[in-house]
């Protein structure tokens, strides 16, 4: 087998030609796609990231607002524990106050009662006392 001169330039030639003609309609329009379809790529995950950023802040700040919200509501509860509290006391002094003035007017009462009855017992103590002996007279 012999290199002959001639088929070699007609094979670079051909080869050229063909990759000058495959560069045209087939490599750049492939590699035109394949950079449109990379940029498309980056811009969605960009896109993908502001939303996960915005959804991320806004997730933060309604957090922070409810946070807000619920030590509002734990502090008016806590006011309201507190005014019920003050209120109880209020009852309970007040109630315990009426109990001790009319356990003071029922012993007052029974103070007097007991005099009444000390006295009407010491004013019959004397009639008593004469019926008895009469008594103890007759039967002798």
């Amino acid at each position: 087998m012999t290199l002959q001169p001639s088929l070699i330039i007609w094979t670079v030639i051909c080869f050229c030609v063909l990759m000058f003609i495959l560069n045209k309609l087939l490599f750049k329009p492939l590699l035109a796609f394949m950079d449109a379809r990379k940029e498309k790529v980056a811009k969605a995950r960009e896109r993908a990231e502001e939303i996960m950023r915005e959804r991320s802040e806004r997730s933060a700040a309604l957090q922070a607002v409810r946070e807000a919200e619920l030590l509002a509501e734990s502090e008016k509860r806590n006011k309201e524990i507190e005014q019920f509290k003050a209120f109880a006391e209020n009852e309970l002094k007040k109630t315990e106050s009426e109990n001790r003035a009319k356990l003071e007017a029922l012993s007052e009462q029974i103070g007097t009662s007991d005099n009444e009855t000390y006295e009407a017992i010491a004013s019959s103590m004397d009639k008593m006392a004469e019926a008895f002996a009469e008594r103890l007279l007759s039967i002798r």
